[in-house]
């Protein structure tokens, strides 16, 4: 809230505790988070899970990925739709290899 005093546009990311395996609205308080004008959630790759991911989608929230660094999760992640919706951002080592893996993905969802 005090950075709202100061930047009141500033873009806030929550980024979840690594203790928590499973997102539901008892673990992450999702209405707080709105009301703190949060509409970004970080999440570690091992979590990003599909019922992890639905939830933050169901929630209203764009979900971020980070430490993605392998070839098959960045496939996944991807290839992940929910309510025409998927992960807006990952956070990887490896850039090049990442851009022409989602490049083939949308290349192969418009043939």
């Amino acid at each position: 809230r005090n950075l709202r005093k100061y930047h009141h546009q500033a873009k806030l990311v929550y980024t979840v505790p690594g203790k928590i395996k499973h997102l539901d609205n008892k673990k992450v308080d999702f209405d707080h988070l709105k009301q703190l004008k949060i509409n970004t959630l970080n999440i570690i790759s091992w979590r990003a899970n599909p019922k992890n991911i639905k939830t933050i989608i169901d929630n209203g929230i764009n979900c971020y990925v980070w430490g993605v660094n392998s070839k098959n999760r960045m496939k996944r992640l991807f290839s992940f739709k929910y309510q025409d919706k998927g992960i807006s951002a990952i956070y990887t080592d490896y850039p090049d290899i990442a851009s022409k893996i989602r490049t083939q993905i949308r290349e192969d969802t418009l043939k």
